[in-house]
């Protein structure tokens, strides 16, 4: 088989075409471990007819494609010719993403997501009586204000005046509060003038890293709570993340995408 690595927004992957019989999640788990296969954080799938993304973990778990994956699969399905067009819909698990592609060299595409968040507390698997979004709860001895919200995947936005803060420090007994049935990621949100930086706290895992859906969630945020107009840069560890609102409360993203090299393996 033949494999791509390529890098979008610090996230590696592999892609490669799909091919009928194969068993992607078993082929996931060999070609991206990082001590006996090629290493990378996942695999992407392109399949042609229907044009899909398939991604798959480092564990052969089937994963819904975040911003990194999407911007990798529309450089890739572009360069391979599995569309022509500049313009082109994709479909990824239940929803539909509209791709442009700007410029081919160097090449650049912007990705419109046509989900939005959901504030239900059904759907974040919080179980409280009143409103949560907005909610101050204590913690030790601070007061911290949580603005949870559903987008791909539960989160809670943590407003910090940089990430040394007591409500960092406390993350592990935010998660645990007695509001949450289903486990939450905890997005702790610095904000600079028109632009912000996130640190995202995983329960399962217990780390603390960069996540771009939580940039996304934060935007979002900040947009109903009115700490910024449409418009916001996140900065990454290794570049920026430009996001615009449309009229319609769709966020359009800028992608960009690299090759790092590609080889054939024995699968």
């Amino acid at each position: 088989m033949k494999f791509y690595k390529m890098i979008s927004l610090n996230n590696d992957y592999l892609v490669t075409e799909y091919e009928t019989g194969k068993d992607f999640a078993e082929v996931a788990k060999k070609v991206c471990n990082r001590t006996r296969g090629i290493g990378a954080k996942g695999l992407i799938v392109c399949k042609k007819e229907p044009l899909e993304i398939v991604g798959y973990n480092h564990k052969g778990e089937e994963i819904v494609s975040d911003i990194a994956m999407i911007s990798i699969f529309t450089r890739f399905i572009y360069d391979h010719k599995f569309i022509t067009k500049r313009g082109f819909d994709i479909f990824n698990q239940t929803y539909k993403e509209t791709i442009l592609i700007d410029n081919l060299e160097p090449f650049k595409a912007s990705m419109m997501l046509h989900r939005a968040p959901s504030y239900e507390k059904s759907m974040m698997g919080i179980m409280t009586i009143g409103e949560v979004f907005g909610r101050v709860i204590s913690v030790n001895d601070i007061k911290i204000t949580i603005y949870p919200l559903y987008y791909y995947g539960t989160h809670t936005i943590v407003f910090v005046d940089d990430f040394r803060s007591k409500s960092v420090l406390y993350r592990k007994k935010i998660a645990e509060n007695e509001i949450y049935i289903k486990k939450s990621l905890i997005d702790f949100v610095k904000v600079d003038k028109k632009s912000i930086e996130v640190m995202t706290y995983n329960p399962d895992d217990d780390t603390l890293s960069e996540n771009l859906n939580a940039a996304m969630a934060a935007f979002y945020v900040m947009n109903k709570i009115s700490m910024c107009k449409n418009k916001l840069t996140v900065k990454l560890e290794s570049n920026e993340l430009k996001l615009e609102l449309d009229k319609n409360n769709c966020c359009k993203i800028d992608l960009d995408s690299q090759y790092i090299f590609n080889l054939d393996m024995e699968v």
